[in-house]
């Protein structure tokens, strides 16, 4: 009765835990987007290289990069050693290199 009991319980709390997890909110990488503490000369760099922040080649993405710097705790934006400002680690510029190259 035991095994039944155990077993009923983990079938109902699998799609409980499905649902606490498809209500948690997804990372909101449009911050990094954000150029208005850019200056001028930066937000040209960034335009210059035709960064975006969702890259169209998931294959070609910044976390990825090797470029990429990993976000600080507590943030989703990353950085970059070549470009200014946030960076989400979906995006993409032409300045992307594989990691190990």
């Amino acid at each position: 009765m035991n095994n039944r009991r155990d077993f009923l319980k983990g079938f109902i709390a699998l799609p409980v835990l499905g649902l606490v997890a498809a209500c948690k909110p997804a990372a909101d990488y449009t911050t990094c987007a954000d150029e208005s503490m850019l200056s001028a000369e930066d937000k040209a760099i960034r335009k210059s290289l035709a960064y975006v922040n969702v890259s169209t080649d998931a294959a070609k993405n910044c976390a990825n990069c090797k470029l990429y710097v990993a976000p600080a705790s507590g943030s989703v934006c990353g950085g970059c050693t070549v470009i200014k400002g946030g960076i989400s680690p979906l995006g993409n510029c032409k300045s992307w290199m594989i990691v190990g190259a």
